[in-house]
């Protein structure tokens, strides 16, 4: 019985933290990125993006394209908060991260001849937001939006081999 518990607790944290790995970790978890453009948006900026543009983002289809999967990777589980933010289209932690996503996709498709693999957000802060790698713990309770948020817009790195005669 005991056995059965710990397993249920286990799915549930790995659950937990799958539904908020970054993009940028599921596509490159492992190589050296550049960064196209760094970005620091008030909360007044990021509302913007996500209201003229983040909502109209297919994010699942979008990190299946770029995985290669078929897995849902925006599904968020909600447990019973005080806190009025929940999980979703209202959620302080999802409308900055839709924003960063959203903003170095536009950055991307204006510019299809220096990004054809296109981009990806690599969030650096608030530390309400990130703990530099992944969402930071709590971070539907303690991230707001006026708190802004920062990120850059990165593309995997290649080197270039130059020939010399």
């Amino acid at each position: 019985m005991n056995k059965k518990f710990a397993a249920l607790g286990c799915l549930i944290f790995v659950q937990t933290a799958v539904s908020h790995e970054f993009p940028l970790n599921l596509v490159y978890p492992n190589d050296t990125m550049s960064i196209a453009a760094t970005f620091d948006l008030s909360k007044s900026q990021l509302e913007k993006v996500y209201n003229n543009h983040s909502i109209y983002f297919d994010y699942d289809q979008w990190i299946a394209d770029k995985t290669g999967t078929t897995n849902s990777y925006s599904s968020c589980t909600n447990t019973t908060t005080t806190t009025s933010k929940t999980c979703g289209d209202f959620d302080h932690f999802q409308m900055a991260f839709m924003a960063g996503t959203t903003t170095c996709n536009a950055l991307a498709a204006l510019n299809p001849g220096l990004y054809s693999q296109g981009l990806l957000p690599r969030f650096l802060g608030p530390a309400e937001f990130t703990n530099g790698f992944n969402a930071s713990n709590q971070h539907h309770s303690s991230y707001d939006t006026s708190l802004g948020i920062k990120f850059d817009c990165v593309y995997k790195y290649t080197s270039i081999k130059t020939v010399i005669k």
